[in-house]
């Protein structure tokens, strides 16, 4: 969930505002709608790069989810999902 930067121009209260995308909506202060300001933005990665013992004989090096993919088609892995899954 994102979080949303306000500011009112008439009192110069600044708040933060934590809520769904879908749930958007300018809060009101001084009887006005509050301006959205630019705040900072968070970047996050893909994955970590890590060791996997599971795609072969020997130990594989996985860079990227894309990369993950690819070495799981290369080696006939396949994720498992539903019953059982953790």
């Amino acid at each position: 969930m994102p979080t949303y930067d306000f500011f009112c121009e008439v009192c110069k209260k600044e708040q933060e505002v934590f809520m769904k995308m879908s749930e958007f909506q300018v809060p009101i202060c001084c009887d006005k709608e509050m301006k959205q300001r630019i705040g900072n933005y968070m970047v996050i990665g893909d994955i970590e790069p890590y060791m996997d013992q599971h795609l072969g004989s020997e130990p594989v090096w996985v860079k990227s989810k894309k990369h993950r993919e690819r070495l799981m088609k290369q080696h006939g892995v396949q994720e498992k999902f539903g019953k059982g899954w953790r």
